[in-house]
């Protein structure tokens, strides 16, 4: 039963868009995992970086390098890459 038959009165509009909402049915849109937006962030050429652990507490037995290393941030490792970019999508 088309839009023309249920409602004669429709506009060229309305009867544009049914026609383009049949033929191009729209794919749910893909949701930001948010626990990973606030703990990854994507590069302007898509890589994704992350924070180093152990940095919160019990700092007094790790070293100055040791610190200031780990307050660094570093690229996410290839065989993690695709789980967490696919919590990225945009």
């Amino acid at each position: 039963m088309s839009i023309l038959q249920t409602c004669p009165e429709a506009s060229p509009i309305q009867l544009a868009r049914a026609c383009y909402t049949k033929t191009f049915p729209t794919m749910p849109k893909l949701k930001t995992h948010r626990g990973a937006a606030k703990r990854f962030k994507k590069t302007g050429s898509g890589k994704i970086t992350r924070h180093h652990a152990f940095t919160r507490h019990i700092l007094t037995s790790k070293t100055r390098t040791r610190k200031r290393r780990l307050g660094k941030s570093v690229t996410v490792d290839k065989a993690d890459h695709k789980g967490v970019a696919q919590m990225l999508p945009n």
